[in-house]
């Protein structure tokens, strides 16, 4: 037999867990009752707290743009061997209005040329090149939310004796033609939208490439040809200004003093994203 005094024990220990459920279910119930109420209060603490341990997230413009480089040919007539012409085209998010506009242009300039030289030498005003390629380019600045490109009407860009597009046109007796994009708004500029507003860019130029040259020059026009570098202006050779000095193209550095002051918002010396 158990003694009673065990039992007595053994009834008292389980009497008394008896008398714990209750409570138990009482506080099990209190919870419940105030999860919903602590759930939009952990919502806000959680709203208002996260800047304070997130880093700032810096969101950069566009500043290269996807180029593709796109070939086109003439198949050969009676009195005109074959031609090709090649020209970029750019693609990226932004205003695709704009940016159809820019590829259109660089486009129609490049088959325009082609056609004039083509009619050209039909007509025995001027010679094809043995290679068939009237129009090529290359890629001056895509950086910095600024694309550029230089064109050369008909030489190969590889036949320039000192590695330079631009004296391998004029040495053929072509001028380059350039278009300059801000990828921004995928306008293309011209020499003012590169100045603040209100800026005499012209006589500024014209006072840099004096300074450069050494000697008074007078050439540089709101129309005047250019195209963009990582680091320069680079103007191209205008028939209507008279005193052009024969080496061509004229570079005029963006970080020069009297330049850097007066240039647009972002337009600054080419730096990738990395780098920024």
């Amino acid at each position: 037999m158990v003694p009673l005094r065990c039992r007595g024990a053994k009834h008292a220990s389980a009497a008394s867990r008896f008398s714990q459920r209750p409570q138990k279910a009482l506080r099990s119930q209190k919870r419940h009752r105030l999860l919903p109420a602590a759930v939009p209060l952990l919502l806000l603490v959680c709203l208002f707290s996260a800047p304070f341990f997130q880093r700032p997230v810096v969101v950069y413009a566009q500043d290269r743009a996807v180029v593709t480089r796109v070939r086109e040919y003439f198949p050969p007539t009676d009195s005109l061997p074959e031609a090709e012409i090649y020209y970029p085209q750019l693609s990226f998010g932004g205003n695709p209005n704009e940016l159809q506009t820019a590829n259109t242009m660089m486009r129609e300039y490049a088959i325009r040329t082609c056609h004039t030289r083509r009619q050209a030498a039909q007509q025995g005003r001027q010679s094809l090149p043995a290679d068939g390629k009237l129009v090529d380019y290359r890629v001056a600045r895509n950086s910095g939310g600024f694309f550029s490109v230089v064109f050369t009407e008909g030489c190969s860009l590889a036949a320039s004796p000192t590695g330079s597009p631009e004296e391998a046109a004029l040495t053929a007796g072509e001028n380059p033609r350039g278009f300059t994009i801000r990828l921004s708004d995928q306008k293309v500029c011209r020499l003012a939208d590169l100045f603040l507003s209100h800026t005499n860019y012209t006589s500024l130029l014209d006072q840099e490439i004096s300074r450069l040259l050494q000697s008074p020059f007078e050439g540089v026009r709101h129309d005047s040809p250019f195209f963009l570098t990582d680091d320069s202006i680079v103007l191209l050779p205008d028939s209507r200004a008279e005193q052009w000095p024969q080496e061509g193209s004229l570079s005029v550095s963006l970080t020069a003093p009297a330049v850097s002051r007066k240039l647009a918002a972002g337009l600054s010396v080419g730096r990738t994203r990395a780098e920024l």
